[in-house]
């Protein structure tokens, strides 16, 4: 396991182990840089699970949360009737523009991916 970051002025870029899913395939991870807000973590099935429900489920925890950020925040999918996670994210608060700017890039993932 990579050390954990002291600071987000030590978290330039995800390393590459907390990219990949278990079975080696890439994870969506949006950029990571000083100004960063939240981290979003994503892989292509789970954005597909969350493009084809009709209804989605959200929930934020703040004890689960790295000490870096404020929130995990996760958003569940239905996949053959059962709801599984598509998409964590770590927030630094949870201002309406935060929450705002995680949607807009959720969405433009989904969209690079052709899932909308």
């Amino acid at each position: 396991m990579p050390k954990l970051p002291q600071g987000i002025e030590e978290l330039k870029e995800l390393p590459d182990a907390y990219k990949l899913t278990k079975s080696n395939k890439q994870l969506l991870a949006s950029p990571v840089n000083l100004f960063s807000q939240f981290i979003i973590l994503a892989s292509v099935i789970g954005l597909n699970i969350l493009s084809k429900s009709e209804k989605w489920w959200c929930d934020g925890t703040f004890k689960s949360s790295p000490n870096l950020y404020y929130q995990h925040y996760i958003i569940h999918g239905r996949y053959n009737g059962w709801p599984l996670p598509g998409m964590f994210t770590f927030l630094s608060g949870k201002t309406k523009d935060i929450y705002c700017q995680m949607f807009t890039t959720l969405k433009d993932a989904a969209f690079a991916c052709n899932l909308v």
